[in-house]
């Protein structure tokens, strides 16, 4: 397959700060070679008018396709929002299958990871470097605010993961898969994609009918530094120990009513506070000099903000999830105007000393306003128990230690005090709000008798919005900038199930 040339088959200017990415060509987008060209196209529209991006859904009306694509154009433009794809061509069948092979077929040195959970899962080297090197020139070629991922295979892209239901509605860093090179071509292939996908120029053929691919796969981890800033490593405290983790970063677009849960911590072996300002100081490059520019100190590739949600296309076969799309569609509008992650501010204390708890519980006892107690469990036993006084301030209390799966305190009596601190506050008549709460207080009866329990996240959300999703991975999505935290955890360990 000859290389792509970036642009060929995009909307919208080039120099956009928002970039729409999408997955694949249905027939619409080959008959015409422009992105979201069809049906899917125009349910985008609508959605993004009802997101607030105004005039959006006036042209999702036009009934006349040349009428539709040309005034889409001209507001594509107005409003600074380029249109493209990860695949610049049409899989047979609409099927991203057609252009993937299984793993055993793949020659020595393929590193792309899979895009799909069940074979075939690679795509083909033959079409997929070609291509992400095209998408990597295009998203290169000036300074991006924003990537809204739409679809599993636009996510992949960018993050190497294409989890969507996991991971859309959280910002995220990323940068577009590099792949090993020419000689990772799948065998017996050659790394062509003949008879697999068509890409043809525009006013191309047009073969069979539908507009989308399938999606989702296994996803990898990212955990966050002790110091804050974006890493790989993970932070491993001796016991006693303590970390007060804080992320400074200004509030994003709303907050989690309630802790942001004693799993976010792993009892001081993950943290979810974090912050990125990655975009800092593009604003002033020319498209020319960005596209030329050397990689700044530390930095081996170009990463981009990115915010993924389901394909429009999607939509069609789940409309349940389309008010879910709207919400972050909202959440994009409000995030294309800086290449910044803005996380709202977490201070942590993990792996606290007695004399911490302590300390935080009385001050707690005496001014805090809410509450918001929650555990982790391992094998019928609590683990660890988090409070948060605040939006910003928790304190996690640990009991089972990780690597010995003994007790985490020093001595029996030290156990003791750390369970009289969690009486002391469980039983104060500061007003408590929990997530699920009928699972937590069904361990923590056993140790005290919690008083004027006000508020579950979760049956409030689930009373205004019973259609919804209920557990808190998905209201962090919805009501916070946080990181996807509940794939922090380790495999293997136990996870509370909200729904």
């Amino acid at each position: 397959m000859s290389e792509p040339e970036p642009f060929a088959a995009t909307s919208g200017p080039r120099d956009a700060r928002l970039v729409l990415l999408g997955e694949a060509w249905g027939e619409s987008e080959e008959q015409y070679g422009l992105p979201f060209a069809g049906a899917s196209g125009r349910e985008l529209f609508r959605m993004l008018g009802e997101a607030g991006f105004t005039g959006a859904r006036e042209l999702a009306a036009l009934r006349s396709d040349q009428a539709w694509l040309a005034e889409r154009e001209a507001w594509l433009h107005a409003e600074g929002i380029l249109l493209t794809n990860v695949f610049a061509l049409r899989p047979e069948r609409n099927n991203l299958a057609a252009i993937c092979a299984k793993k055993e077929e793949m020659e020595h040195g393929y590193d792309l990871p899979p895009l799909r959970t069940e074979n075939p899962r690679y795509v083909r080297a033959g079409i997929a470097l070609p291509q992400l090197r095209r998408l990597e020139r295009e998203l290169l070629f000036a300074p991006r605010n924003l990537i809204i991922c739409l679809g599993a295979t636009a996510l992949w892209a960018l993050s190497g993961r294409s989890a969507i239901s996991s991971l859309r509605g959280a910002v995220g860093e990323g940068a577009v898969l590099k792949g090993a090179g020419a000689g990772s071509a799948p065998a017996g292939g050659g790394g062509h994609a003949s008879g697999a996908a068509s890409s043809p120029a525009r006013g191309g053929s047009v073969r069979g009918s539908g507009e989308r691919a399938t999606d989702t796969a296994p996803a990898a981890r990212r955990t966050v530094e002790p110091d804050g800033g974006l890493g790989l490593g993970r932070a491993s405290p001796a016991r006693n120990a303590s970390l007060l983790v804080r992320a400074d970063a200004r509030d994003g677009a709303g907050a989690v009513l309630a802790n942001r849960r004693s799993g976010v911590c792993e009892c001081g072996d993950d943290f979810g506070a974090s912050q990125a300002a990655f975009g800092q100081g593009l604003t002033s490059a020319t498209e020319g000099e960005w596209a030329s520019r050397e990689p700044l100190p530390g930095e081996s590739e170009r990463s981009f903000k990115f915010l993924p949600t389901y394909h429009p296309a999607a939509i069609f076969r789940a409309w349940h999830w389309r008010p879910i799309v709207l919400a972050d569609l909202l959440k994009g509008q409000r995030e294309r105007h800086s290449a910044a992650i803005c996380r709202p501010e977490r201070r942590l204390l993990v792996n606290p000393s007695i004399a911490e708890v302590e300390g935080w519980t009385g001050d707690a006892l005496a001014s805090a306003k809410l509450l918001a107690p929650d555990i982790e469990t391992l094998k019928g036993q609590i683990r660890c128990i988090g409070f948060a006084r605040s939006r910003e301030d928790v304190l996690v209390i640990p009991f089972i230690a990780r690597l010995s799966g003994g007790s985490y305190w020093a001595s029996e009596h030290e156990e003791l005090r750390a369970w009289k601190c969690v009486r002391a506050l469980l039983e104060s008549a500061i007003p408590k709000v929990f997530q699920n709460g009928l699972f937590d207080l069904q361990y923590l009866a056993n140790f005290a008798r919690p008083r004027n329990c006000l508020h579950d996240t979760m049956l409030l959300h689930h009373a205004l919005y019973p259609e919804l999703q209920k557990g808190l991975g998905f209201l962090g999505s919805i009501y916070s900038n946080d990181i996807a935290w509940k794939l922090l955890r380790r495999h293997g360990e136990e996870l509370k199930k909200d729904e």
